[in-house]
Parts: structure tokens; sequence; C-alpha cells
């Protein structure tokens, strides 16, 4: 899915439920774009590989243990010093129960592809849901 020649720098998770909703986390005031909508996630760190940064990210901000799976897309999120900057959303398993503390997030809902619409979702999210709901396994 990367058609980027290089790894992604910002990861993120799509967790779908026995419903088909997708697990979205609204970022918590004093942090950036507070109010926000996003699927959680966060940067890779040098030398790490992407989904070892997800499944860290999803440990830290969540306490949630997963299965990083395949990429369901990719989207720029503009140049850096190093080149392009790419967003890259992976398909996401629980690795236990669904009982999230939340570090860096207010709450977290489920919600249909139309209402993750209409939601203040971050934009680089937004932009990923159509390669998501293309590449989603169902």
């Amino acid at each position: 899915m990367n058609t980027n020649s290089n790894p992604p720098q910002v990861v993120c998770g799509v967790l779908r439920n026995a419903r088909g909703k997708l697990l979205a986390a609204q970022r918590a005031p004093g942090y950036k774009h507070a109010g926000w909508w996003e699927f959680p996630g966060g940067k890779v760190q040098n030398a790490e590989l992407p989904k070892k940064a997800l499944a860290r990210e999803w440990r830290e901000e969540l306490q949630l243990s997963i299965q990083v799976r395949h990429c369901l897309g990719t989207h720029p999120l503009g140049s850096s010093p190093d080149g392009l900057k790419m967003l890259a959303a992976y398909q996401v398993e629980l690795l236990g129960p669904l009982n999230p503390t939340l570090t860096e997030h207010s709450r977290y809902a489920w919600f249909t592809f139309k209402e993750l619409e209409t939601l203040q979702l971050l934009p680089a999210d937004l932009a990923l849901l159509p390669q998501i709901e293309r590449n989603l396994i169902r």
C-alpha cells in the first residue's frame, strides 16, 4: 500500500468490532489537536519498524496489546528535511479484552464509516477513510 519509497513516519491503528464499527479516540485537553478524534497511533522512532511503533503507541496511549496486521493505506502529511512525511494506517486486532486506560485521550467510541465522515476527525485520518474502507478485512 505504501507507494512512497520511504517508510511511514507516523502510524495509526484501525480496530473493527464484530458489528463493523471502528474505534476512534478523542484527544484530551492539553494535547495538540485537543478535542479532535483520531485512529490511535503516533510517531515512528529512529530505527523502529512501523508495526512495532504502532504496537508501542497503543500500549503507551491505551494500555492495550495489539497484533498489527496489514497496511490499509497511506497519506502524505507534508514535507520534512528528510523528504515527504507519510501516515500509514494498519488494521489491528486486540490481544486481550478491550479495557483501555486512556493516557492521551479523553474518551473512545465506535463509529461507522458514515459517522466518521461527519466527526471532527483529524484531516489525515479522514483522508485515509476511503482506503481503509476498501482494504479492511471484514
